[in-house]
């Protein structure tokens, strides 16, 4: 074999290996922006459930409450139509 071939062969070799190596170098950066957009996605969203859950809760306990009124004055109103 001679050097020419030698040193193509090895070159390719480096170059082969780089390449590997830069491949995984950038699975692995993958990886961490991967885990840190998962993360951060994951706190935005409990920060959003946590700041809509007082108003839906307030909301609902009010239709409730209308709902309660509604159903009393709607009986009361029936019974004393019924009565006179």
């Amino acid at each position: 074999m001679t050097f020419n071939k030698m040193f193509a062969s090895h070159a390719n070799s480096m170059h082969r290996n780089f390449m590997l190596d830069k491949d995984g170098a950038e699975d692995f950066i993958e990886d961490i922006m991967e885990e840190l957009v998962d993360t951060t996605m994951d706190k935005i969203y409990d920060i959003y459930l946590d700041k809509q859950l007082l108003p839906f809760t307030v909301t609902m306990a009010k239709d409730a409450i209308l709902q309660i009124i509604d159903v009393s004055y709607t009986y009361i109103y029936t019974y004393q139509i019924s009565v006179n």
